[in-house]
């Protein structure tokens, strides 16, 4: 099987890999422009509207990772509760397991978007004080 992994380049046993690229796949594929968007002339952005957008989806994407890490965190607690796995059901632990596993990956991507956001958002400031 390693052979065929290293082969083929994907574990698809490995749910939390397949699951990231997947995203990655429909993220790049959101973000790429379409033949029709790029044959059309590009209108001119207010630098300063854009520039508040940014900030607004700054402050969502971070209110989104305070939820996730606060969620990540609960699920941890109940795990390193005494005798938790001895009196939970193990359909139920799974599922809390497997919800971890969503939130650990969603964090991932909403840190990736924070750190480009971020960065769009020092280059445009750094733009506007140019002017």
């Amino acid at each position: 099987y390693d052979e065929y992994v290293h082969a083929c380049g994907d574990d698809h046993l490995d749910v939390d890999h397949v699951v990231l690229k997947a995203r990655r796949e429909k993220r790049r594929k959101q973000t790429s422009p379409t033949s029709k968007s790029a044959e059309r002339p590009r209108k001119r952005k207010n630098p300063k509207r854009d520039l508040e957008q940014r900030r607004q989806r700054l402050a969502a994407i971070m209110q989104r990772i305070e939820a996730v890490e606060t969620r990540v965190r609960e699920i941890d607690e109940l795990f390193c509760e005494p005798d938790y796995f001895a009196r939970t059901p193990v359909d139920e632990a799974r599922e809390r397991q497997a919800e971890r596993n969503r939130l650990q990956l969603e964090l991932r991507d909403l840190i990736n978007d924070w750190e480009t956001i971020e960065s769009q958002v020092n280059a445009l400031e750094t733009r506007l004080e140019s002017r």
